[in-house]
């Protein structure tokens, strides 16, 4: 059985899923299993990720008539409540979240507790998208919103548990795309130096240009992973 599970909550976007597995499998130094929690609600995006899955294990969330951070929050919570007790290390990732140089889910954390992008409002909390942790020591996570805050908000509670000295806060830098510059999304952004969010990859927004930065940006990544 592989120590590391790693969930990708993914939605309405079959192209984003195959590329992060493919990147998984060239850069991922576990022993892991894929897990994929899908969020969509569109059918015949359900049915594409669905066949794409491959060996992954492949849970459909039933989220879709929930809004945004909740229903992202639902789907994640979904996943680690099913797969909490079956690894003894979880990896979140959201779809648009992809390594571009060899990584290891036990290196990250290199004997603390969680790892990941970490926010900061009222509380400091880390977000799904990016969030690893060894699921033997911490117990009970609440992945859901948390008054004022997003997705992921109810981490603080295990963050206070723990203390900050058995977490890992991966920096976060945004850079310019350079094949695209229509948009207010002209950027990605870099996690812990090794992975690379395309930011709003589900085009929630509707942006008319998406499908053409998408592309832009698989380039990007390319050109990272060689």
């Amino acid at each position: 059985m592989p120590n590391v599970g790693i969930i990708i909550v993914t939605f309405n976007a079959p192209n984003l899923l195959v590329r992060q597995l493919e990147y998984l499998r060239r850069f991922c130094k576990d022993d892991y299993q894929v897990i994929i929690v899908d969020n969509s609600s569109d059918k015949a995006a359900a049915a594409a990720i669905k066949y794409h899955a491959g060996n992954s294990i492949y849970l459909r969330s039933g989220a879709k008539s929930f809004g945004g951070s909740e229903s992202h929050a639902f789907a994640a919570s979904l996943g680690y409540m099913k797969f909490k007790d079956n690894y003894e290390y979880l990896f979140f990732a959201d779809h648009d979240l992809f390594p571009f140089k060899p990584f290891s889910v036990v290196e990250i954390l290199n004997g603390k507790l969680m790892a990941g992008l970490g926010q900061e409002k009222s509380k400091t909390y880390f977000w799904p998208g990016c969030f690893m942790f060894n699921a033997k020591q911490v117990k009970d996570l609440d992945l859901g919103t948390a008054p004022g805050l997003d997705t992921g908000g109810g981490t603080w509670k295990a963050i206070e548990e723990h203390g900050l000295d058995n977490c890992v806060f991966l920096s976060e830098s945004y850079e310019q795309n350079p094949y695209f510059n229509k948009s207010k999304y002209d950027f990605y952004s870099v996690i812990g130096e090794v992975f690379m969010h395309f930011v709003a990859a589900s085009n929630w927004n509707k942006q008319n240009d998406h499908e053409e930065r998408i592309n832009s940006l698989f380039n990007v990544l390319e050109e990272k992973g060689r």
